[in-house]
């Protein structure tokens, strides 16, 4: 009885030993908006990239976003950060991008686009030779978090016609600086604001409208070209 009485104590403590030694809790982050928060999805009117088409109406064209590239190093199941004026960058295991970092910035992207420009997004391969298609490509040179200050989106992105000849592509370069206050929710804020500032830029470039406002972003414009048809 007295061996008994003993080991409920033990049994006890092992239980709160256990619960001590147990990892915290992992956090889980979409760069997808909150539910009812996206880009309005008016039709566009304006002239086409390089001057060449005018879209007068949503539904004469479609967008195709292509997989993303993103840098090797944020390349991971964990968000990666780094300290103002350190080269050193931490990844942090309890913070965790709820899926792929290329296919999350590739779908923000797209439903971003998408929402502004009142068109679908499809596999080029799958339209209809009647209907116009842009190809969205993005290189993404820096996918920065910097912990309390600020977030960088470094990207290169190319427009390609399919079905239109006399449509010109169009390759870009921006930097997108976005200050940001402390704390991982944060961080990912700010490169959610990054990429829809980044879609108000392409968006422009195709409907030859000037792009939105950039709110608290910081835009850095390395330039385009258009190469030659």
């Amino acid at each position: 009885m007295l061996k008994r009485m003993n080991l409920i104590p033990m049994l006890a403590l092992s239980a709160v030993l256990a619960g001590c030694a147990a990892p915290p809790r992992a956090h889980y982050y979409t760069l997808m908006p909150p539910p009812g928060t996206s880009a309005s999805g008016a039709s566009t009117n304006g002239a086409g990239v390089g001057g060449a088409t005018t879209v007068t109406t949503a539904g004469e064209y479609a967008i195709s976003v292509q997989p993303v590239t993103i840098p090797a190093q944020v390349d991971r199941p964990q968000i990666v950060v780094g300290m103002d004026g350190s080269a050193q960058v931490v990844p942090l295991n309890q913070s965790l991008w709820v899926s792929p970092l290329d296919g999350q910035v590739r779908r923000a992207l797209a439903d971003d686009l998408t929402a502004r420009l009142g068109v679908l997004d499809i596999a080029a391969n799958a339209a209809p030779r009647s209907l116009p298609v842009w190809e969205v490509f993005l290189t993404v040179e820096r996918f920065d978090l910097v912990f309390g200050k600020k977030t960088v989106l470094d990207a290169t992105w190319r427009l390609e016609p399919v079905h239109r000849p006399g449509w010109r592509s169009n390759i870009c370069r921006v930097e997108i600086v976005t200050a940001v206050g402390p704390g991982v929710p944060a961080l990912v804020a700010g490169q959610r604001a990054a990429i829809r500032t980044l879609s108000s830029l392409i968006a422009a470039r195709i409907t030859g409208k000037p792009a939105s406002s950039r709110g608290a972003s910081t835009v850095v414009d390395k330039g385009c070209v258009s190469p030659g048809l």
